[in-house]
């Protein structure tokens, strides 16, 4: 290895080589040949990673001689950054690009895409009812599997519950419909699309959580899965002197770099200012929650404070809490019900309020004459006078309890004319 060709923030490289025509069998260590590798990612969620990697090509090697690069061939790329921190990835060849001039010699840049862009290759159209998200992502790698060519490499940890590193962290507890019968589109696209929808609503196709989706590209022939809530990585930058005042005046806050401690990100933004209130979508998102808690089953061990919901005979539901981790039982033995209003729920009926509107406003409703059988009890603006388009609306002081007294009553053309402008009458026909 030539450490004279690394940046500064890398303590070892080391770039090898994969065969395509043999399926990636014969390989060969290239580091002693890098000039330079002006770009390799480690990213995800909507990006798939790249690199480029520039060769010395000295009298043609590797164009036409020796270990001969072509498209489809791979790379992987091992280093370890000054902190100990440690990069493997595999890419595959996209584009290659030789050339040669005076000052440099004969070179070849090799332009090349992480291998988990074959999800981008395998088209799928299939429609998905009443299934969990994690079920959605489950069965479109699957398909990726079922579907990819003998050199694409296979997807793996797709069916597999998130352990830190890899694994499908998106929720079992949702029941959606997803529309991917009406027309084809990539499994990459497709998986995209679920994880998307994750910061919406239960009802939207979300779980009011937001997700990452990346990749674990290890190996020459496969990838793994790493989809998991935002910020749930198997390590965590500190981040240290954030400039953090009371909530009110948040909105007024500036994020600031600091040297010594790295970047400080604050939100711009005040959570008091808003259009509308957000507890109506809060509870009927709960509610949401609620209604679509899967059954309980006897195949299943429940870790502690899963929820369920068991059908009795007469079709009525009970929901129920594990008290226990492994949890076998059947409820409600070691199991706790719980309902909308119990703090354990997703939402407390008690504390949400299921509309702004209405919920605690009798009085505002009495005093804006919703409800006339209160008789002395109403307190309407008698100044409040509306114009509706040919004719002024206001009040008028009679009550009719019956459909029959308000057909039948003599009066009301005369409290009409109590109540209206002349000069409106005659439009309305009365004069």
């Amino acid at each position: 290895m030539v450490t004279w060709q690394l940046p500064s923030n890398y303590s070892n490289l080391s770039v090898t080589w994969y065969d395509e025509t043999d399926n990636y069998v014969t390989s060969a260590d290239i580091t002693s040949d890098i000039k330079s590798i002006p770009l390799f990612t480690d990213t995800g969620t909507g990006e798939v990673n790249q690199a480029r990697i520039v060769l010395r090509a000295l009298e043609g090697k590797y164009i036409v001689s020796g270990n001969q690069i072509d498209i489809y061939d791979r790379f992987h790329i091992l280093c370890t950054d000054i902190g100990g921190n440690s990069y493997s990835r595999f890419f595959e060849v996209i584009d290659i690009i030789p050339s040669q001039g005076k000052g440099e010699g004969t070179l070849l840049t090799l332009d090349c895409m992480g291998i988990e862009y074959h999800l981008q290759h395998i088209h799928v159209s299939k429609p998905f009812y009443f299934e969990s998200a994690f079920n959605v992502v489950d069965d479109l790698g699957d398909m990726y599997n079922e579907n990819r060519g003998s050199r694409q490499p296979s997807v793996g940890n797709h069916n597999t519950v998130w352990d830190t590193v890899t694994g499908n962290d998106l929720p079992k507890f949702t029941a959606n419909n997803y529309e991917y019968g009406l027309i084809e589109d990539t499994v990459y696209n497709r998986m995209m699309d679920v994880v998307d929808k994750m910061g919406a609503s239960v009802s939207a196709g979300g779980a009011l959580t937001f997700y990452e989706l990346s990749v674990l590209a290890i190996v020459k022939d496969g990838f793994s899965m790493r989809i998991r809530q935002t910020g749930d990585n198997t390590s965590f930058v500190t981040i240290k002197n954030a400039k953090i005042t009371d909530p009110k005046t948040v909105g007024e806050q500036e994020g600031m770099l600091t040297n010594p401690t790295g970047t400080n990100v604050l939100a711009w933004g005040s959570n008091q200012h808003g259009s509308l209130p957000v507890e109506y979508s809060k509870y009927f998102s709960g509610v949401e929650f609620f209604r679509f808690r899967p059954e309980w089953s006897a195949s299943v061990t429940y870790p502690q404070n899963a929820k369920v919901k068991v059908t009795q005979s007469d079709q009525s539901e009970k929901h129920y809490i594990s008290d226990t981790n492994n949890n076998t039982s059947t409820p409600p033995t070691n199991w706790t019900q719980i309902d909308m209003s119990d703090s354990q729920g997703e939402v407390n009926g008690d504390n949400v309020q299921y509309s702004p509107w209405t919920d605690g406003k009798a009085q505002h409703w009495l005093n804006a004459m919703a409800n006339p059988s209160g008789g002395t009890q109403l307190a309407w603006d008698h100044n409040l006078v509306i114009w509706d388009e040919k004719f002024f609306r206001t009040w008028v002081n009679a009550i009719a309890w019956t459909d029959a007294a308000l057909n039948s009553y003599p009066q009301w053309d005369m409290l009409i004319q109590m109540v209206i402008e002349p000069h409106y009458l005659e439009d309305l026909g009365y004069l």
